[in-house]
């Protein structure tokens, strides 16, 4: 939704925003401003997007920084109706859709990955702890290698100090090599 705002913004900032420096003694193409702006940030966007382990970070954050060149673009051509209007939709998308609200009970997700040594059972010891912090397991994934085995998992906390304390549980072990979240 940011993005398509965002894009909604610029074009209109591209196609009205400098009518009113058009004249006949004045020929120029005010878009190609428009236009410069839209590159230089998404290459800036691109550089704030992160995969790692098939998880995507950074994409609403990217969007936001797109969206908000698109506000001071409609600000700077004097489409202040306009960039007042987007920023309060902006503020409304991210209130209502954010995954950390309050209000959403049980809505809190995260990604972890792990390494213990081959040997010790690490799947009686997840489902252990999962139910001392009442946690809900989304996904899980195993793959064992020589002397490893490697555990993704998707869970679903509470709150941030469920999830917390898990990850306290979870690195007290010896047996962990490598913990990522």
């Amino acid at each position: 939704m940011i993005v398509a705002l965002a894009a909604c913004l610029i074009m209109l900032v591209s196609k009205y925003g400098f009518l009113d420096l058009a004249s006949q003694q004045v020929s120029f193409d005010p878009s190609r401003v428009a236009a410069q702006i839209v590159s230089g940030i998404g290459f800036l966007g691109a550089g704030m997007i992160f995969v790692r382990h098939n998880l995507v970070n950074g994409l609403t954050t990217a969007a936001g920084v797109w969206a908000t060149a698109g506000i001071g673009m409609a600000i700077g051509g004097r489409l202040y109706l306009l960039g007042i209007f987007a920023t309060l939709m902006i503020l409304v998308f991210q209130s209502l859709l954010h995954r950390n609200m309050k209000w959403l009970p049980n809505q809190l997700q995260e990604q972890v990955f792990m390494s213990f040594d081959a040997d010790f059972d690490a799947l009686t010891f997840i489902e252990e702890s999962l139910k001392a912090e009442e946690m809900v397991l989304i996904n899980i994934k195993i793959k064992r290698e020589f002397d490893q085995q490697k555990i993704s998992l998707q869970l679903k906390a509470g709150g941030d100090q469920d999830f917390y304390q898990f990850i306290k549980r979870m690195n007290q072990e010896p047996s962990l090599r490598l913990l990522e979240y």
